[in-house]
């Protein structure tokens, strides 16, 4: 195939490609890229425990015995880069394999879900923790939940992002679910596609339930211990808060232990320090749009569906905000997690746009129709989705 050829025809992937460096190239602060207190998750390894938190620490652990703050800073960056090319692939086939017709529909919702504040940039903006490798793990699921030998790694996956961090269970895992179930029904609900979603399910419950409730009850060290082993492996401080609230439930200042309602009081207390009343209403005003958006199309799509398992699918994509919801009470990190919210509906929109959904893509023309008819509302809407100004 000659250069020509081969860039028209992966022209939307490059395009995709070199938008999401250029977002990482100038929103990034080049000279601290990483908060050093975040390079600390990346030290955290399974010798200290089979705990959440672990996987990403322990991967890193295999590539190099002394993690400095350098290696690590390129580390992250490599991984933004990877993800972004995967990413890239991905819309860009979406893009391709579009029909005629909806091809601009999907071109314009790419740039929505990439560009505005509480999207693709609320990853770049949390920069170092481990929502980047939630996604990544999500991403690779909606890949391997197409094909039926490929979809035996999906409870694999499952587990990893939890491994990663249990937080992967509000955010990422009910999207994973919901594929599950959008190839079991697509699968005419056959063996081979029933056995790996309930087994996802069992290994995703089983992991959840055991990192959240028991697995920092089997640390191989105490907190001195763990803190002396990190600050071994790294030319950095190291993090002891981190390590004695979130690993140990202890006061960080006396080293005194937290029981459950003390440490959720001070998770809550953090909270809403983290998000004030000011701050959620002026955001959510200005994603109003955008969030109407997403429930006129779901809706829309479910009364279009054929059967009472396409509703249900599209009821269940309509209720993917529900398990986030506690994070706005329990988590220092409310932005963060609104972010996620709309990246697994825009997650969700593509992939049933890929597999081409009749009833998705019905409900998605209707709207396209609406915004020809009011085109300044189109304008608005991504004016305002632009303009959610939480991140400074």
């Amino acid at each position: 195939m000659k250069p020509k050829s081969l860039l028209l025809k992966i022209k939307y992937e490059l395009v995709i490609f070199a938008a999401l460096l250029a977002q990482m190239a100038v929103r990034i602060n080049w000279k601290q890229p990483v908060p050093v207190n975040y390079l600390t998750f990346y030290l955290l390894d399974f010798k200290v425990g089979f705990i959440s938190r672990g996987l990403i620490g322990s991967f890193v652990d295999l590539l190099t015995n002394k993690a400095t703050e350098k290696w690590l800073t390129g580390f992250i960056l490599l991984t933004f880069a990877a993800v972004y090319f995967i990413l890239a692939l991905l819309l860009g086939k979406l893009i391709r394999s579009a029909d005629a017709g909806m091809r601009n529909s999907l071109i314009f919702l790419t740039a929505l879900a990439l560009f505005t504040c509480f999207t693709g940039r609320v990853l770049l903006n949390n920069i170092g923790l481990m929502d980047i490798y939630w996604f990544l793990f999500a991403l690779l699921a909606m890949v391997c939940v197409r094909n039926k030998y490929a979809r035996w790694l999906v409870p694999l996956l499952c587990f990893m992002g939890l491994a990663a961090h249990y937080g992967f269970a509000m955010t990422f895992l009910p999207f994973i679910f919901v594929l599950l179930i959008v190839e079991t029904v697509n699968g005419k609900y056959k063996i081979s596609s029933i056995i790996p979603a309930v087994v996802s399910f069992l290994i995703s419950v089983c992991s959840a339930v055991y990192f959240t409730l028991f697995a920092n009850g089997f640390l191989n060290f105490d907190s001195e211990g763990t803190y002396k082993y990190l600050s071994a492996k790294a030319d950095f401080p190291v993090w002891r808060y981190y390590v004695d609230a979130y690993l140990y439930y202890a006061d960080a200042n006396s080293g005194k232990k937290l029981g459950l309602s003390d440490y959720l009081a001070i998770l809550r207390e953090a909270a809403s320090q983290s998000l004030s009343a000011t701050h959620l209403i002026s955001t959510l005003m200005l994603l109003l749009p955008m969030i109407i958006l997403f429930f006129l199309v779901w809706k829309n799509a479910f009364k279009l569906g054929k059967n009472k398992a396409e509703k249900f699918i599209f009821l269940l994509c309509m209720a993917l905000p529900l398990p986030v919801l506690p994070s706005f009470v329990f988590s220092t990190d409310a932005p963060r997690f609104l972010g996620e919210i709309l990246i697994v509906q825009f997650m969700t929109l593509f992939y049933l746009a890929y597999v081409k959904n009749a009833a998705l893509l019905a409900s998605l023309k209707k709207a396209e129709n609406f915004f020809r008819k009011y085109p300044m509302l189109l304008i608005l809407l991504f004016i305002l989705s632009l303009s959610a100004f939480f991140f400074k």
